[in-house]
């Protein structure tokens, strides 16, 4: 009689696994009781990532400028969102001198400002600025040379406008020179053909396109402590892509080419510093004053 009931027992427990095992479809896990049951809207959490702080911004390094002579003077406008214009020239303290420079900044910042303007009649979104950074070489007691890089830009142009001019400096006499006070024109040829040879060196795939170089080509001399610098505004003379370039003509290449009102240059110290900015007092600056804004003209 016991034996009878274990069996049933053990055929009960048989048919009822073999029910569950049924009912439990295939490939899918019953999880414990004590187990959380998944949320199905929950995101899955991403694996850790490793992030690298971005390292600080540096300021910009500053560029390297040469003041041996004067005061640097600025005309900056930043005014309006349309035009900005950063400006530096030297004031020497030259009368005569100073008149001509600052006339030449002034109608520098004039004439871009003014063509802005003249562009915004049309395309009210029109913008552009105009830079302007200089070197002042101080050769002798009665001599400088002052060149000024110009860098003009607006939303009109494909390339930027790059263009030069050179101060030359008798302190003595407080005046301007001329270049025929620098260079002799009677040598122009020698100090071409130097120049010339200068520029092939560099550029060898020129060779064949230059030809004779004309006298503007010798139209701003810089002197420095090593010789007269040669400044090709960009486009002017040389293919555009290769922006502005200067060419040394050493003191012994040009020999008694060189005239410099009869007086040879000092030689450069041995050891001078850098020039820094940091070296200098601040800019003069000189902000133009507030314009009346034609109120026909709303885009302005």
């Amino acid at each position: 009689m016991l034996i009878k009931k274990f069996t049933a027992l053990i055929a009960l427990i048989l048919v009822a696994a073999l029910f569950l095992s049924a009912c439990t479809p295939q490939g899918v896990t019953v999880a414990p009781e004590s187990a959380a049951p998944p949320n199905p809207t929950a995101s899955p959490t991403p694996p850790p990532v490793a992030v690298t702080p971005a390292p600080p911004t540096a300021a910009p390094e500053p560029s390297f400028v040469i003041y041996e002579y004067g005061e640097p003077s600025a005309i900056v406008e930043q005014e309006h969102s349309f035009f900005s214009c950063y400006l530096l020239y030297p004031t020497t303290g030259l009368a005569e001198v100073d008149g001509v420079i600052s006339g030449w900044a002034h109608e520098v910042y004039d004439s871009a400002r003014a063509e802005i303007l003249a562009l915004r009649e049309t395309d009210p979104s029109a913008e552009g600025e105009i830079n302007v950074q200089y070197n002042a070489y101080r050769v002798s007691d009665n001599f400088v040379s002052v060149v000024e890089f110009v860098f003009y830009s607006h939303s009109g142009l494909a390339h930027p406008i790059e263009r030069v001019k050179v101060f030359n400096i008798d302190i003595a006499n407080g005046a301007l020179v001329a270049n025929d006070r620098v260079l002799s024109v009677e040598r122009h040829a020698e100090a071409l053909a130097l120049l010339r040879g200068k520029i092939v060196a560099e550029l060898p795939q020129l060779d064949e396109v230059l030809g004779d170089l004309r006298d503007d080509w010798l139209d701003n001399l810089v002197v420095t402590h090593e010789g007269v610098d040669v400044v090709l505004a960009r486009g002017e003379h040389l293919p555009s892509v290769v922006g502005t370039r200067s060419y040394t003509l050493t003191f012994e290449e040009l020999g008694d080419a060189f005239v410099l009102l009869n007086e040879p240059p000092e030689p450069q110290p041995s050891a001078t510093p850098e020039p820094s900015h940091a070296f200098y007092p601040p800019p003069q600056i000189s902000v133009p004053p507030n314009r009346e804004l034609d109120p026909d003209k709303p885009m302005i």
